[in-house]
C-alpha cells in the first residue's frame, strides 16, 4: 500500500537510503589496489560512465572554467523557478584550524559582497517575493554546501538577480571582520538550539562510527571554540581554496527557456576564476578494522534506542543497469525485513516500539548497514535481541516467494505512479533531486525509464537472490552496538556486548507463512443519488449534496497528473473531545488507525492492498475529525472504500494505543529538554486559558486513556455527524460522483448540523496579562523568550485578520533585522498567528526567540522597540513590501497545487463564507494600507493582556538574569501543544 508519491529511484529503498543513488567512478580508475577514483566525483557527469540514459528534458553543460550546470524546463507550478548552487566542499575539506568554517562561510554568504552591501542580500530578495528561510536558504554537510533560491516568478529581472547573487557567492564575498564578529553570535545560537540530548547522543554515536576516519571530528557545526575564534583569515583561506568554479554545480529548473538560460549562465559565470591554490581532496581514511564494539550514552530525557551497525569501505561503482539490478536484491531484503519488524512492533507484548533496517552511503567515507531500534525505557536488551534475531532469521532461513511478490507489487505500483505523474513533477523537488543525484554520483533518469529498468530486472528478483543480497551487506567492520538511554545502562558496555553476543547464539526457527486476505469492504448498500448540484464557476468547483445529506466539494486540477487528494470530514474534532481526559488529541489519531478494521488487522489490510495507491490518516480540526488519503484514477474507488470501511467498521483494537503509551514516558520527558520544547509544551493550552482539550498530558494521564475513551469520542461522529467530502485532482466529476454514491452516498441519512454542548465553543485567550517563568532540563546556556497577544477570529473580519498576518510578517522581519542581524543574539526569531474559524473572538499573534540567558531581557527590549515602531507608524513602505511580497508570491504559487485547494474547499458547504474568503484573499493582501497596519497594531499589540514566557535552565536560577520582580520560578505540570496547528491556512 503506497503512502506517498516517491521518486521512482527511491521507491525501491524508501527506508533504506541505498541503491539508486549509486556510486560512480571515473573511467580512469586506479589499478594499484586503491579503490578511490583518480578524478573527483564533481569533475564528470555520472551518465558519461553509465549505460543508463539521463532524463532527456535536462540540458547539461560545462563552462571552460570547469563549472557544471543543468537546466530543465518545468511548469509546475507555472512561472516558478528553483535555483540550486552546489559547492563540492564541506567540513571534510577543513583543516584542523578551520573546523566549522564551511558552515560559518555559508552564513557569511548572506553578509555582504562586492555588489550587494551587507544586510541587503535578504532584503533584496524579500522585495522580490522571497521569504528568508522559506525561499532563501542553504545547508552545509561534510562534503557539500548548497545554496537555494525558490523564485516565485520567472520574470527576467528576478532570474537575473538570483544568478547574480550566486555569482557573488562564488568569489565576491567581502568577509568583513565586523560582519564576522556579528555572525558569531548567530552561529553560536544555532549551535545552542541544536544542542539537545538527542543531538549529543547523535554526536557521540557519530564519533564511534567514524573513529579513525577524518569524518569523526568533522560535524559541520564545528565547536564552540572554533566558532568563537573564527576570523577573517581563516574564513577567507577556506573560501578561496574551496569556492571554485570546477567544484560548482548550478541547477536551474522551472518555467524558463533553457537556451536563453544557458546564454545567461555563460555570461554570468564564464569569467569566474579560482583564486590561489585549490584545496586538495582530503584523506578520509577507510573504516577502522574492528570486531564487536559496544558503547553507550546516557543523559536524562533521552529516548532509549539502540543501533547495530556494520561498516564497509565506500564503493565507486558506476550507476548502471547491472548495479541497479544487483543492488535491488539488497533493497528487496531490507524492505521485507522492515515489514517483518513493523509486524513485531504491532504485536502483543511487542519487544520494541519500532525498528528498521537501512543501508546508507556516507559518500567517499563508508557504506553501512544499520539496525535502528526504539525501545521502551529499560528494555534495550530485549529490543536489541529481537531486532537482531530477525535479521539473523532472514540470513539463515531467507524469505518466502509470497513476500517477494508482495514487494514487487508495491515497487511496480510506486514506479507506475511516478511515471504517470512525471509530466507534473514539482519544480523545487526536481531541482533538489538533480543536486542529490549528482552529489551521489547517480544518473538522473526519467520515471518512465525507471519503470522500464525495473521491469527488466524484476524477473531476476527472487527469494534466493534477496537472501544472498542480505548476506552481502550484513558484514563489515563491527558490529558497533550503541545504546543511548535516559537512565544508566546496568553493566555498562560489558553488558551491551554480552547481550549482543548472546542474541547471536539464540536458536531460531523459520517464520510461518500466512496467506494474504482479500480486501472485503466493497459493498456499503444501495448507491446514493445526488439531490443537488451547484457550480462555483470562478474557481471551477462543483458542490454536490446527496440525498442522505452527505456533501461533496470537487475541483478538477491538472497540477499533479493522475493524482487525487481526498478528505472526509466528520463533524466533531476538538469540539467533541472530553474536558476531563487530557491527552486525547495525542492518543487518538495513531491509536485509531492502528486499530485496523473488524475484518482485517492493520497488517492484513496492508497486505490486501499491496500494489494499490491508497492511504488513510486521521486528523483533528477544531470542529471535525478528518480522514485523508492520496490516490490515483485507478484506485479512487478503492480509496473511498478504505475510508468508508474505517468509518463503518473500525475495530478499536488497543495495540496501537498501548504502543503509543509505551513510548510516552520518553516522549513526554523530551518536552522538558530544551527551552523551545518547553514553549511548545506550554503554549497550546495556556493561550486557550488552560483548556484541558489542548493540555499536554502527564504520563499518568496519557496512560489512563483506554480505547473505550477513543471509541466513545469517534463513534458518535462516524455514526451520526455531518459528513463533508472534498476531492481535488486529476479526475472527472462523473467518476467522483459514482464512487462516492457507492460508498458514503450509501450511508444512512446524515444531519446537516453538529450537536454541541453549551461550553464546547468557550475558548478564550487569557483575560489578564501574565508573565510566567519555566525551566528546562537542558544545558545552562540555553534560554528562550516568548510573547503572545490576543487576536480576533477569522470570519468576523477577514480583511482585519489578513492585516494582522501582514503585521506579523513585518514583526518577524524587524526581529530578524535587529535581534539576529544587528545583535547576533539568535539564530532564527519567529512570529506566528492564528485566527480561529470556529471559536468566536479567538486568535493570537506571537513572537519568540531562543537565545542566551543573559539576552532574554534584550529580546523583550527589542520586541517593545519594534512594536512601538509598528504602532507609531515609524516604518517605511519598504518594510511593508518586504513582508507583503513574499506572502503574495507564496499564495500565487500555492494556488497552483492540489494541497492548497484540498485545504481551501474542505468545508465550503459547512462554512459558505469560505468562498468569499477565497475570492478576497489576494486582493485584500495586495491592498492593505499603512494606516490599517497601524490601526491593528495599536488595537492588538497592547501590553494589557500580553502573555510572556521566559525559559531558563534549572541550573541558571540567578537573580542577575532577571529583575527581582521576575525572580520566581514555576515548574508547571507537563502540558502539550497539539502536533497539528489548527488554522485556516488556505485562506
Amino acid at each position: 500500500m503506497e503512502y506517498s508519491k516517491t521518486p521512482a529511484k527511491v521507491v525501491l529503498c524508501v527506508l533504506l537510503a541505498l541503491v539508486l543513488a549509486s556510486c560512480v567512478t571515473s573511467p580512469q580508475s586506479s589499478t594499484t589496489g586503491d579503490t578511490r577514483p583518480l578524478q573527483p566525483a564533481y569533475s564528470f557527469w555520472p551518465h558519461d560512465v553509465s549505460d543508463l540514459k539521463p532524463d532527456a528534458g535536462i540540458k547539461y553543460g560545462v563552462l571552460t572554467n570547469g563549472m557544471r550546470y543543468a537546466i530543465m524546463h518545468n511548469s509546475q507550478p507555472a512561472g516558478a523557478v528553483s535555483l540550486k548552487f552546489r559547492i563540492a566542499s564541506g567540513s571534510l575539506h577543513e583543516t584542523d584550524q578551520q573546523r566549522g568554517m564551511a558552515h560559518f562561510l555559508e552564513h557569511m554568504a548572506f553578509n555582504g559582497s562586492k555588489n550587494v552591501p551587507e544586510g541587503e542580500f535578504v532584503k533584496l530578495l524579500q522585495r522580490k517575493g522571497l521569504a528568508f528561510g522559506a525561499h532563501t536558504n542553504a545547508y552545509t554537510s561534510t562534503d557539500e554546501t548548497v545554496y537555494m533560491l525558490e523564485l516565485p516568478k520567472n520574470d527576467p529581472d528576478l532570474v537575473d538577480t538570483g544568478l547574480m547573487l550566486f555569482r557573488e557567492i562564488g568569489d565576491r564575498l567581502l568577509l568583513d571582520p565586523q560582519a564576522i564578529a556579528r555572525e558569531r553570535g548567530v552561529v553560536l545560537s544555532e549551535q545552542r538550539t541544536r544542542n539537545t540530548p538527542e543531538y549529543r547522543a547523535y554526536e557521540a554515536r557519530w564519533q564511534v562510527w567514524y573513529e579513525g576516519q577524518r569524518q569523526a571530528d568533522r560535524l559541520p557545526i564545528g565547536t564552540t571554540q572554533s566558532i568563537q575564534g573564527a576570523n577573517q583569515e581563516q574564513v577567507t583561506e577556506y573560501y578561496h581554496r574551496n569556492y571554485r568554479p570546477e567544484r560548482t554545480f548550478l541547477v536551474v529548473v522551472g518555467d524558463i527557456d533553457p537556451v536563453a538560460l544557458e546564454k545567461l549562465i555563460k555570461t554570468k559565470f564564464g569569467d569566474w576564476k579560482g583564486e590561489g591554490t585549490p584545496s586538495p581532496e582530503p584523506d578520509i581514511g577507510l573504516p577502522k578494522q574492528r570486531g564487536l564494539v559496544a558503547k553507550s550514552f546516557v543523559e536524562p530525557n533521552l529516548p532509549e534506542d539502540v543501533s547495530v551497525s556494520w561498516f564497509q569501505p565506500p564503493d565507486y561503482d558506476a550507476d548502471n543497469f547491472g548495479n541497479r539490478a544487483h543492488q535491488a536484491n539488497w533493497g528487496m531484503a531490507i524492505t521485507i525485513l522492515n515489514r517483518r519488524l513493523e509486524r513485531l512492533a504491532r504485536g502483543v507484548n511487542a519487544p520494541f516500539i519500532s525498528a528498521s533496517v537501512g543501508r546508507s552511503e556516507s559518500r567517499g567515507v563508508s557504506n553501512s548497514l544499520n539496525i535502528s531500534i526504539d525501545c521502551k525505557p529499560g528494555s534495550w536488551r530485549t529490543a536489541m535481541a529481537a531486532a537482531n534475531q530477525e535479521v539473523r532469521r532472514a540470513l539463515e532461513f531467507g524469505f518466502s516467494n509470497a513476500e517477494v511478490a508482495r514487494e514487487l507489487k508495491e515497487w511496480r505500483a510506486g514506479l507506475e505512479d511516478s511515471a504517470g505523474s512525471a509530466s507534473t513533477r514539482p519544480t523545487s523537488a526536481l531541482a533538489g533531486q538533480l543536486v542529490a543525484e549528482f552529489a551521489g554520483r547517480g544518473v538522473f533518469t526519467h520515471p518512465k525509464d525507471d519503470l522500464a529498468i525495473f521491469e527488466r530486472y524484476a524477473p531476476t528478483l527472487t527469494a534466493a537472490t534477496a537472501q544472498a543480497g542480505l548476506s552481502e551487506i550484513v558484514v563489515g567492520q563491527g558490529p558497533i552496538v550503541f545504546v543511548s538511554s535516559g537512565q544508566p545502562v546496568t553493566g555498562g558496555e560489558t553488558s551491551i556486548a554480552a547481550t549482543f553476543t548472546a542474541s547471536q547464539s539464540t536458536k531460531l526457527a523459520a517464520l510461518t507463512e500466512q496467506a494474504a486476505k482479500v480486501f472485503p469492504y466493497t459493498d456499503f448498500g444501495k448507491a446514493g443519488e445526488v439531490a443537488e448540484r451547484k457550480v462555483v464557476a470562478d474557481f471551477g468547483i462543483s458542490t454536490l449534496k446527496f440525498q442522505n445529506g452527505v456533501r461533496v466539494n470537487f475541483k478538477r486540477t491538472d497540477y499533479e497528473k493522475d493524482t487525487v487528494n481526498v478528505t472526509v470530514r466528520f463533524g466533531g474534532g476538538f469540539l467533541k473531545l472530553p474536558m476531563n481526559k487530557v491527552g486525547m488529541y495525542w492518543a487518538l489519531p495513531f491509536s485509531f488507525t492502528e486499530g485496523g478494521l473488524n475484518r482485517l488487522t492493520t497488517d492484513e489490510m496492508e497486505e490486501s492492498l499491496a500494489g494499490r495507491i491508497v492511504s488513510v490518516d486521521l486528523g483533528l480540526d477544531d470542529d471535525a475529525f478528518e480522514f485523508s488519503g492520496r490516490t490515483n484514477q485507478r484506485d479512487f474507488l478503492l480509496q473511498l472504500q478504505l475510508l468508508a470501511a474505517y468509518a463503518t467498521d473500525p475495530a478499536y483494537r488497543s495495540l496501537g494505543l498501548e504502543r503509543l503509551q509505551t513510548s510516552a514516558e520518553t516522549d513526554i520527558k523530551q518536552y522538558s529538554s530544551s527551552p523551545g520544547r518547553v514553549i511548545a509544551r506550554e503554549t497550546s493550552a495556556l493561550l486557550r486559558s488552560g483548556d484541558a482539550r489542548w493540555a499536554f498530558p502527564t504520563l499518568q494521564q496519557l496512560q489512563s486513556i483506554k480505547m473505550s475513551d477513543i471509541s466513545s469520542v469517534l463513534q458518535p461522529s462516524f455514526q451520526g455527524a455531518p459528513i463533508e467530502i472534498s476531492v481535488v485532482g486529476d479526475l472527472d466529476e462523473a467518476e467522483v460522483t459514482k464512487a462516492i454514491a457507492q460508498t458514503f452516498g450509501a450511508f444512512g441519512t446524515r444531519p446537516l448540523k453538529l450537536e454541541e454542548s453549551a461550553e464546547s465553543r468557550n475558548v478564550r485567550f487569557p483575560l489578564t496579562k501574565k508573565s510566567l517563568r519555566f525551566v528546562h532540563e537542558g544545558v545552562e546556556d540555553q534560554a528562550a523568550a516568548f510573547a503572545a497577544w490576543p487576536a480576533p477570529d477569522f470570519y468576523s473580519n477577514m480583511r482585519r485578520a489578513r492585516t494582522l498576518t501582514l503585521l506579523r510578517e513585518m514583526l518577524k522581519v524587524r526581529l530578524t533585522d535587529e535581534f539576529r542581524e544587528v545583535q547576533g543574539a539568535t539564530y532564527s526569531p519567529s512570529a506566528s498567528s492564528s485566527y480561529s474559524s470556529v471559536f468566536a473572538n479567538f486568535g493570537y499573534v506571537s513572537a519568540s526567540a531562543e537565545t542566551r540567558p543573559d539576552l532574554v531581557e534584550g529580546f523583550y527590549t527589542t520586541l517593545e522597540k519594534v512594536v512601538q515602531e509598528l504602532k507609531s507608524g515609524s516604518f517605511t513602505e519598504d518594510l511593508i513590501n518586504r513582508a507583503r511580497t513574499p506572502i503574495l508570491k507564496s499564495l500565487e504559487k500555492s494556488r497552483q497545487t492540489n494541497g492548497y485547494w484540498a485545504g481551501a474547499i474542505t468545508d465550503l458547504q459547512t462554512e459558505p463564507r469560505g468562498l468569499e474568503a477565497l475570492r478576497s484573499q489576494l486582493s485584500d493582501v495586495q491592498s492593505i494600507t499603512k494606516q490599517e497596519l497601524i490601526d491593528v497594531a495599536v488595537k492588538y499589540l497592547t501590553s494589557t493582556r500580553r502573555i510572556d514566557l521566559r525559559v531558563l535552565s534549572k541550573k541558571a536560577k540567578s537573580t542577575a538574569i532577571y529583575p527581582e520582580k521576575y525572580n520566581h520560578w514555576y515548574v508547571s505540570p507537563l502540558k502539550q501543544q497539539p502536533r497539528r496547528e489548527l488554522a485556516v491556512a488556505a485562506r
